[in-house]
């Protein structure tokens, strides 16, 4: 039967080691009912020799009380044909000589001895075969129980056995379960690992995204590590949980690089633009830079436009917002009549604030043309404008 079983979990696929083991700890309990069987068969053998004992016994006891009570039959019938005789022993004394009455009292008396012991004995019969039945229902009272505790063992050790089958089945599968997490999980760590290392051969790409790609490929290294060793699916899916920060991370990195890299391509254009208006602005508002350099303005005019870009771009953090704010100033300015330098200056101080405020750009611009506008409808001069944006900055800071 036990061949039988290992063959069935083997064909299972599980392992035999483990299934041999799983076997002999079932046996050993299986053995221990056989004991208890064992010992109850002896004690069933036992009790059967006794109760055989006491029936031999009580037959023997029968027959000698049947034999007592025959002799008690026989002298009781011959006092009755001595009386019948002569009316009673006295009666005896004409016919019979003095020594046979003596016998025949003596005889008499020796009767009801008899009588009187087999009566005793009859008695001490019956006890001992009270007894006895006593002791036999007591043996097959005690063999009762013996018999129900062996049925309550042997459901037990099946009951046991089929319990450690279904836990080996489940160990097998749960242990399958978790080689195959882990294997999905190696699998995703070296792919990441692979485009990682490809990311950082890429010698366009910046200092600050290669040491995010170099951080990212080192724990990776030690999840792959981690793996190796993990025994449970819960040890599995930490490391695969870890895994997918890593590789949120690396994608993080690569979307910088990308807007990086669009910024870079859309900032030259914009910075050639925003240069080509600078140029354009200095042509058209010479008279107005003429009012700061004095009579070197036109001199000076180049080193003006550089520091409106580089306070724009101060501002916006990339050549294409800087030249549409740029425009908005120079539109502003326009319209309201306010010395395009200031101006820039100005949306530059207030720009700044705004976003270390964490307003928005359209917010910002919608600060600095209300101040604009303030400016006009007080006829601010140039200094008061510029105190006021200063106040502005302050109070946005």
């Amino acid at each position: 039967m036990a061949y039988k079983i290992r063959d069935f979990i083997l064909s299972l696929g599980f392992d035999s080691t483990e299934v041999d083991k799983g076997l002999k700890q079932i046996e050993k309990k299986l053995g221990n009912v056989a004991s208890k069987k064992s010992i109850y068969a002896t004690k069933q053998a036992k009790a059967a020799k006794e109760t055989s004992k006491a029936a031999a016994k009580t037959t023997k006891e029968l027959a000698k009380q049947n034999s007592l009570e025959r002799a008690k039959l026989s002298l009781e019938k011959s006092i009755f044909r001595l009386r019948t005789m002569g009316g009673d022993t006295r009666g005896l004394s004409n016919s019979l000589r003095s020594n046979d009455i003596d016998k025949v009292n003596a005889a008499k008396i020796k009767a009801d001895q008899i009588i009187l012991e087999s009566q005793k004995n009859i008695s001490k019969e019956k006890q001992r075969q009270k007894a006895a039945a006593e002791r036999i229902a007591k043996v097959q009272e005690n063999a009762a129980k013996i018999e129900k505790q062996r049925v309550l063992d042997t459901k037990k050790a099946q009951d046991l056995q089929i319990r450690e089958a279904k836990e080996l089945i489940r160990l097998k599968k749960q242990s399958a379960t978790v080689d195959q997490q882990r294997f999905q999980a190696q699998r995703a760590a070296m792919r990441l690992q692979a485009q990682l290392e490809d990311k950082m051969k890429d010698r366009n790409i910046s200092a600050g995204t290669r040491n995010a790609y170099s951080a990212s490929h080192s724990g990776v290294t030690g999840i792959l590590s981690g793996l190796a060793s993990a025994e449970t699916a819960s040890e599995v899916r930490d490391l695969n949980n870890r895994l997918g920060v890593l590789r949120d991370k690396a994608n993080q990195a690569s979307a910088a690089q990308r807007r990086l890299n669009k910024n870079l391509s859309v900032g030259q254009q914009a910075a050639k633009g925003f240069e080509d208006s600078l140029r354009n602005l200095g042509r058209s508002y010479v008279s107005v830079f003429a009012v700061i350099g004095g009579g070197a303005a036109i001199a000076n005019t180049g080193q003006t436009l550089t520091g409106l870009r580089a306070t724009l771009l101060g501002v916006s953090g990339d050549a294409k917002t800087a030249a549409e704010d740029f425009q908005f100033v120079k539109h502003t300015s326009k319209e309201l009549g306010i010395n395009l330098t200031e101006a820039t200056r100005a949306y530059g101080k207030m720009g700044a604030a705004a976003k270390s405020a964490g307003l928005s750009l359209e917010q910002g611009r919608e600060i600095f043309l209300a101040t604009s506008e303030l400016s006009t409808a007080f006829q601010l001069s140039e200094a008061d404008f510029e105190g006021v944006s200063r106040a502005m900055s302050q109070i946005l800071s």
